[in-house]
């Protein structure tokens, strides 16, 4: 919160730079995103909220992992992670848990449209993160992305059974 209240300005500025909705993020916009988080992000603490902010205006969220690719100038996941834009695959993760656990309240209530939603959009990023990141089967992001699909999968089912 410290770090949001801190950048507050450069933020804003990063936020009315951006469109409303960003539909694609092609390869010939990439450089000119990334320089937008790298100009809005000083002091340095405010990076991870410039990046999420750019997240936040993706039709497909999962393709601030574009970003992190570039960054790293690799599609690898170790080469990625070793860069700060690997963060990037981390929020990914946690909106996918959090995506999980909304479907499960949805399946819960019977919102089944909003059920829908949510499993595109979990199913959407899990195969954006393959798509664009090398990820070796046994590596700690392989078997996390297996589980978090497994895990939504199971919520499913449930629901189904229930």
């Amino acid at each position: 919160m410290r770090w949001a209240l801190r950048g507050r300005d450069t933020l804003a500025a990063l936020a009315a730079r951006l469109p409303a909705t960003i539909h694609h993020l092609p390869q010939n916009q990439i450089a000119a995103c990334v320089a937008l988080i790298e100009n809005a992000a000083r002091p340095r603490d405010v990076f991870l909220c410039a990046l999420i902010t750019v997240m936040h205006r993706l039709a497909a969220p999962w393709q601030i992992v574009r970003l992190a690719v570039h960054a790293a100038g690799s599609d690898i996941a170790a080469r990625i992670a070793a860069t700060p834009y690997g963060v990037a695959v981390d929020v990914l993760l946690a909106d996918v848990e959090r995506q999980i656990a909304a479907l499960a309240a949805a399946l819960t209530d019977c919102h089944g449209a909003a059920a829908v939603a949510l499993i595109r959009s979990i199913d959407a990023t899990i195969q954006g993160l393959r798509g664009e990141i090398v990820i070796p089967v046994a590596s700690t992001l392989g078997r996390r992305l297996d589980a978090l699909g497994a895990e939504a999968a199971a919520v499913a089912r449930s629901a189904i059974a229930a």
